[in-house]
């Protein structure tokens, strides 16, 4: 049959070319195209219902995404309790963690006491809410609460080794405490021995000086001046034999604490 005769001849430019509707002939032609196709045509009612978020994109995201999008400043507290505010036993309670709003910043002034439930709240907007007589409730407070628990609940199992060991510890913190108190017992006993020398030998030279009158003395005198040197001699001799005492026992005493603290 010539070509011009065939039924080819007759369908060409049209919608079916002898396969009916277009799902009958190609292989993704039933469902709409294939993949992703027609998203912004044929299936742009299905993206606006089910998927509104397809195209477009959010930005880089921080590896610290703790980003406030709802705030609110102190300044616009008192429209917001007209609105959303209660009173409760003499008290303006204000939510905002019921309202979704995430910060309390601390710009502008209130005279009104308010009692405000929020998420986080910067120092300024506490301190601001404090001095007009309200209080601020964050929830970080019951987290320390939590983390004080986890800390009670992780205390170590009775260990009679450990115990042994700390109590060992102790005794020689004890031991080592008493023996540092009498150490410094034994430096004042040794300060105090120098003392009681140099006390010595000033009396001895007050009765070298004092017990004989030096003034009356006759040169010709020789049992006179016997007397009187005699009392010189047992002044001098008290005095040095203090001071020689004291010397001995004070350097005997440190000498003893030098090598004791040395080993």
């Amino acid at each position: 049959m010539a070509t011009r005769l065939r039924k080819t001849r007759r369908l060409r430019g049209g919608r079916h070319m002898g396969w009916g509707q277009v799902a009958q002939h190609r292989s993704f032609g039933h469902k709409g195209g294939l993949g992703r196709s027609g998203h912004l045509k044929h299936l742009a009612s299905t993206v606006i219902k089910e998927d509104q978020d397809h195209f477009g994109h959010e930005g880089t995201h921080s590896p610290h995404p703790s980003i406030t999008k709802v705030w609110i400043n102190v300044r616009d507290l008192n429209d917001l309790f007209s609105k959303s505010g209660k009173s409760e036993n003499s008290k303006n309670i204000l939510d905002l963690q019921a309202l979704k709003i995430e910060k309390l910043l601390g710009g502008g002034q209130t005279n009104t006491a308010y009692t405000i439930k929020v998420k986080n709240a910067t120092p300024s907007a506490i301190e601001k809410i404090k001095q007009a007589g309200g209080d601020v409730i964050l929830p970080i407070q019951k987290t320390e609460e939590k983390t004080e628990e986890k800390t009670e609940s992780k205390k170590p199992e009775n260990n009679p080794l450990l115990e042994k060991v700390e109590k060992d510890k102790q005794e020689i913190d004890k031991l080592v405490k008493n023996i540092s108190t009498s150490n410094e017992k034994f430096w004042f006993i040794a300060e105090t021995c120098m003392a009681i020398g140099m006390m010595g030998t000033v009396l001895g030279f007050i009765l070298m000086l004092g017990s004989s009158d030096l003034g009356s003395i006759d040169p010709s005198d020789v049992e006179g001046m016997k007397n009187v040197i005699g009392h010189l001699a047992k002044g001098m001799a008290t005095a040095l034999l203090t001071t020689l005492t004291g010397l001995i026992v004070s350097v005997s005493l440190r000498t003893q604490l030098m090598i004791g603290e040395g080993e």
